[in-house]
């Protein structure tokens, strides 16, 4: 469906409900669901967050969802969705950091997160391309951007979270006769879980180390 290539929405879709054409268009059931899941998610874990911090994790549930049924439909990350979030995210996350106290050091600390954990996606992708899609590289520095605003230690154990998660949901696949060792499992969607869990329930890290992730 073609839109600007700026905005990050298909404002005639959104506002109207139709495509190009005037044809109506409805999201599938399981897809509002689960948007709907993920922003009672965001609320309820929101009560002690502000305003605008809760715009910005609404933001990251809306479009993970969105992005994640996408994979899972298609095993692909489209440019299309995945690049115009950037700037969304980043301009609702350094709003935040205008409006909390360490607002400053917690943005900084979004952008190393979006560096390092898109370099560590990249590594992977370069080092066997068969096993990381470029579309999982594209995500992960969105992904980065929100877990590095918690800090580090949610940084690595939302990015473990996603590995872990796949390879749990791929053992039961396979255990299941769904699946075989060589099938591939779209990767977008565990990356998206894992940072909402930590990022929403904290980083399970932090009790067993004794590190907030924040130094």
């Amino acid at each position: 469906m073609p839109w600007a290539r700026w905005s990050p929405l298909p404002w005639r879709l959104v506002l109207t409900g139709r495509g190009p054409g005037g044809e109506p268009v409805r999201a599938p059931r399981p897809v509002v669901l689960a948007a709907a899941a993920a922003f009672a998610a965001v609320g309820l874990a929101s009560a002690q967050r502000p305003p605008a911090e809760t715009a910005a994790l609404a933001f990251l549930a809306l479009w993970g969802v969105l992005l994640s049924a996408v994979d899972l439909r298609v095993r692909r990350l489209p440019d299309a969705l995945v690049r115009p979030a950037y700037p969304v995210a980043l301009a609702l996350l350094g709003g935040t950091a205008l409006t909390v106290p360490h607002g400053r050091s917690a943005f900084l600390g979004a952008l190393v997160g979006m560096a390092c954990l898109w370099a560590f996606y990249w590594l992977l992708w370069f080092v066997y391309p068969a096993g990381m899609g470029w579309g999982d590289v594209k995500l992960s520095g969105l992904v980065g951007l929100y877990l590095g605003w918690a800090g580090p230690g949610p940084a690595v154990s939302g990015a473990f979270a996603a590995f872990l998660a796949s390879s749990c949901v791929g053992l039961v696949l396979v255990l299941l006769g769904r699946a075989g060792r060589r099938t591939e499992l779209p990767f977008g969607p565990f990356m998206v879980g894992g940072a909402l869990a930590v990022l929403l329930l904290g980083d399970p890290l932090a009790p067993l180390t004794g590190w907030d992730g924040r130094g």
